[in-house]
């Protein structure tokens, strides 16, 4: 496996981390398209991380449901951290304050925050949520 490579275009704080818990914000689905996450960690294997960090709120993803999963399937340690950059940090490009919201991360909250964010700094993000 190479060195990740992770794509930051806004230059935030990225953070390794372990125990982060992937939570879909486009559907409520339970698992990941495992063809999908077999794909990206086959590619993953090969060239290792490739693409955007998750994005956190604590321990919780907002993004890179599909990624997680392929990364700990890629590195066969269902524990491996991956690179994870701050929710706030992205909020905060838009003014918009992350304590502001309720402590108990409700989904709605965010979502309705997240579309506040520049079109371009969501989709860079994996935060598009038009799909």
């Amino acid at each position: 496996m190479t060195t990740p490579s992770v794509f930051n275009p806004a230059g935030f704080d990225v953070a390794w981390q372990i125990g982060v818990e992937p939570l879909d914000l486009h559907t409520d689905h339970a698992a990941p398209d495992s063809a999908r996450v077999t794909d990206l960690a086959a590619d993953m294997a090969v060239r290792g991380w490739a693409g955007p960090p998750v994005v956190v709120w604590g321990n919780r993803a907002y993004t890179g449901t599909h990624r997680i999963h392929a990364w700990r399937q890629a590195t066969d340690d269902p524990c491996a951290a991956v690179p994870c950059v701050e929710l706030a940090d992205l909020l905060a490009v838009a003014d918009l304050d992350l304590a502001a919201l309720d402590g108990d991360r409700e989904v709605d909250q965010v979502v309705q925050a997240v579309k506040q964010l520049p079109g371009d700094l969501a989709a860079a993000y994996g935060l598009d949520l038009e799909g």
